[in-house]
């Protein structure tokens, strides 16, 4: 047996009883790297991990290029993160079957939540409803911008028309705390809510997202 085989075997049996109740980030991501980083201790690495990007959620979040660059962090170990990223987001936004009606805000805000899972960038998203709130279609259609302003108004009215919406609700992330929207996000929502009621479909609800929160403009009167 290794020098680091019984403290291995020690945290794998913790995690098969208790879950990660009793870890902390590092020990959580000391214990996944167990399984991409054979006969090695994994705890200074995942100390250079956290220490590089602030957390746990950093780290899951962060490109595979900028992993790479971590001490003890190879091409193989940073596709692993990445894809353990992508995995668990894409197992909590098919939790909320598309077939489901939103009948307010706090129900849009619990299906976008999950779409934003490990993402650094800003993204837009828009849930196109028919005329009793279920749901037809969920699509990004922005990326990168520090708000919603770097959407296209005529991609984003012939998207809805596609989607053969009624009705639509606009989404996107704030990467700090604040959930205030800005000049930018206020004028882009009157823009589109003036361009999608021109063909007959209305915006039911721009939501602002943050980690912990989220922000209706609707409810705050900006539409």
């Amino acid at each position: 047996m290794g020098i680091h085989d019984g403290h291995r075997k020690r945290m794998k049996e913790h995690f098969e009883k208790s879950g990660l109740t009793g870890f902390s980030d590092i020990n959580a991501l000391e214990l996944l790297l167990f399984y991409s980083i054979p006969r090695t201790d994994t705890n200074p690495i995942a100390h250079a991990l956290i220490d590089s990007f602030g957390s746990l959620n950093s780290v899951l979040s962060a490109d595979i290029e900028e992993l790479c660059k971590v001490p003890g962090v190879g091409r193989q170990t940073a596709v692993y993160l990445k894809l353990i990223s992508e995995t668990g987001k894409r197992q909590a936004a098919s939790n909320t079957p598309k077939s489901k009606k939103i009948k307010n805000t706090r129900e849009a805000a619990e299906y976008l939540k999950p779409l934003y899972l490990f993402e650094r960038d800003e993204i837009v998203y828009m849930l196109s409803l028919d005329s009793a709130c279920k749901i037809l279609s969920c699509r990004e259609i922005g990326r990168g911008d520090e708000s919603c302003a770097g959407i296209s108004i005529r991609k984003t009215v012939r998207q809805a028309v596609t989607s053969e919406a009624a009705q639509v609700i606009l989404a996107h992330n704030h990467k700090s705390e604040i959930l205030s929207p800005s000049k930018d996000d206020i004028e882009t929502t009157k823009r589109l809510s003036t361009a999608l009621d021109a063909v007959g479909i209305k915006l039911k609800e721009h939501i602002i997202i943050s980690d912990t929160d989220y922000y209706s403009m609707a409810a705050e009167g900006y539409i």
